[in-house]
């Protein structure tokens, strides 16, 4: 199974990058997670025959819609480890020219202090918590109690983004972007929800302007996530794409 390539120690890829051509020649099955992660490595896309999508799966009986949608003030959520390809700076650019919005920040990593200055230097200490790490257990309400989900992701590292499902399965409609990877492919541009460049906090902030300004759309949006979750991204199908790679593979 690869999910991710991403090594930026130069000096560990010359060590790293030999040894894993020679596994991947030597592999009869590789799984990857997403079909855009095949094709953007530059380990996988030149064998891409031997690869299979296996998408990661969820919970989605722990994570579900709430019912009846939250009616507090318009709120964004973010779930992630702050590292620095989350594109948290970005978000908080968006954040200042959304004036009425409210951002929830879930997870803790050595961006943490940094992001913070940068409210303060934006002036949004009003509307931005940092909650931290939280139990898995409070998760499922801190989607409930938010309209949009956000992962404005700005580098390949950002390989699957686990917790867009998390947010679908919730019926949460999402915001991300497209770094070639699972992100643009688990969230289904127009459906799903919106998929934007990069490190582009005008093209971010008129996608969550939208879905903020929106509320019919927004909530298609993420009854359509769920029911792609249903239908693609559970536990059960993870597991059963696995076994059917192995399968392949032992009967090759």
């Amino acid at each position: 199974t690869h999910h991710s390539d991403v090594v930026r120690q130069r000096g560990w890829l010359r060590l790293y990058g030999p040894m894993l051509r020679r596994v991947l020649r030597a592999t009869d099955r590789i799984i990857a997670t997403s079909p855009n992660y095949i094709e953007t490595s530059p380990w996988l896309s030149p064998i891409r025959e031997k690869c299979c999508v296996v998408p990661l799966g969820v919970d989605h009986a722990r994570f579900t819609p709430a019912p009846v949608p939250f009616d507090g003030p318009p709120t964004l959520v973010f779930v992630g480890r702050l590292r620095y390809y989350k594109g948290i700076g970005t978000l908080l650019q968006a954040l200042a020219m959304l004036p009425e919005v409210l951002l929830e920040i879930v997870g803790d990593g050595p961006m943490r202090n940094r992001w913070k200055r940068q409210v303060g230097e934006l002036n949004l200490g009003s509307r931005v918590r940092f909650l931290g790490q939280v139990e898995d257990a409070a998760l499922p309400e801190l989607y409930r109690r938010a309209h949009v989900f956000v992962l404005p992701a700005d580098a390949r590292a950002e390989a699957f983004g686990q917790v867009l499902l998390e947010a679908m399965a919730s019926g949460l409609a999402c915001v991300t972007t497209d770094v070639g990877t699972g992100t643009s492919w688990v969230v289904e541009d127009g459906v799903t929800g919106l998929v934007v460049p990069p490190s582009d906090a005008e093209r971010l902030t008129e996608a969550l302007r939208q879905l903020m300004n929106d509320s019919e759309r927004r909530l298609a949006m993420g009854r359509a996530g769920r029911v792609r979750v249903e239908e693609r991204f559970t536990l059960a199908r993870m597991v059963q794409g696995v076994q059917d790679a192995y399968e392949k593979a032992l009967a090759a």
